[in-house]
C-alpha cells in the first residue's frame, strides 16, 4: 500500500472520531442548557389536590415561570410559593396584599381589602392574627375551599415575598389541557 493511501485512511478515521466528539459535546451542552432552564427558569409542578379547581385539576402538570416578577403581584394573581411552616410548595391565588386588614368578628375572621373591594370571609383561620398585612407579605388562598386537602394561609400563615417561587404559566399535561387552553 502506498504511503499516500495509508495517510488517507488515518485522516478519515480522525474525521470520524472528531465528528463523534463534536456530537457528544453538543449533546452534553444541550443537556446542561435543558437542566439549567428546568432549575433556573421553568419548573414543571404536579397538582396533587383539587384545591385550585377550576383553574387546575388534580393530576395536571403546570409549568411555573421562575423568572416572573413576583414583586408586582396583585390581588387575584396566581403564584407558586413555599409556605414556611411545613415547607409545602403550593399554587395559590393572592387574596390579600400589604395594607389589607385581617379583622376578627363574632363569626370568624375577614379580609378587608385596603382598596375598598369586597371582603372575604376567612372562617376560623387559626394561623392568622388580626391586623394589617405587613409589607412584603401575602395572604394566599385556595380557589376551591371545599377541597379535602385545601391548605393555605388560613392554616399555614402569611407568606413572605422571598418565599414566592414563580407564577404558573399553564397546564402542560395532560395534553388535552394544553390543547384546550
Amino acid at each position: 500500500m502506498s504511503k499516500k493511501h495509508k495517510n488517507g485512511k488515518k485522516t478519515a478515521s480522525r474525521k470520524r472520531k472528531s465528528g463523534f466528539g463534536a456530537f457528544l459535546l453538543c449533546l452534553i451542552v444541550f443537556g446542561l442548557l435543558a437542566a439549567g432552564a428546568r432549575y433556573l427558569a421553568f419548573e414543571p409542578v404536579k397538582v396533587t389536590t383539587d384545591a385550585m379547581q377550576p383553574a387546575y385539576e388534580q393530576g395536571d402538570v403546570v409549568l411555573i415561570n421562575k423568572l416572573a416578577d413576583v414583586g408586582r403581584l396583585t390581588r387575584g394573581d396566581l403564584v407558586y410559593a413555599s409556605f414556611s411552616r411545613d415547607s409545602a410548595r403550593l399554587i395559590r391565588w393572592v387574596a390579600g396584599v400589604a395594607g389589607d386588614l385581617v379583622d376578627v368578628r363574632e363569626d370568624g375572621k375577614f379580609l378587608v381589602p385596603a382598596d375598598g373591594s369586597d371582603e372575604i370571609s376567612l372562617g376560623e383561620a387559626p394561623a392568622l392574627t388580626y391586623g394589617e398585612i405587613p409589607a412584603n407579605t401575602y395572604l394566599l388562598l385556595c380557589l376551591n375551599e371545599g377541597a379535602r386537602d385545601a391548605v393555605d394561609s388560613r392554616e399555614l400563615g402569611l407568606v413572605l415575598k422571598r418565599s414566592l417561587i414563580g407564577t404558573p404559566i399553564r397546564a402542560v399535561w395532560p395534553l388535552s389541557r394544553l390543547l384546550a387552553d
